[in-house]
């Protein structure tokens, strides 16, 4: 019984941190489409821009991409 406390002690603990927002830009392989190559770039801020390669790693250059790509931009 003990042991079982501290195991359901130790998952919430777990389930209780905080996850680190995602910052920075993140490179897969879309296996469904013959590994192509897909990229997300996403900000500190909760914004986020997929399958665009930027040209600078720059808040101003997301703002570009994003209204160049506007249906692959979100939050």
């Amino acid at each position: 019984m003990r042991t079982v406390s501290i195991l359901i002690s130790l998952m919430l603990g777990a389930a209780s941190l905080s996850a680190a927002p995602l910052n920075g830009l993140y490179f897969g392989l879309d296996n469904m489409r013959g590994f192509a190559e897909v990229y997300w770039w996403f900000l500190a801020d909760g914004r986020v821009l997929r399958n665009t390669i930027p040209a600078s790693l720059s808040p101003q250059q997301f703002d570009t991409a994003c209204q160049q790509h506007t249906g692959y931009c979100g939050s």
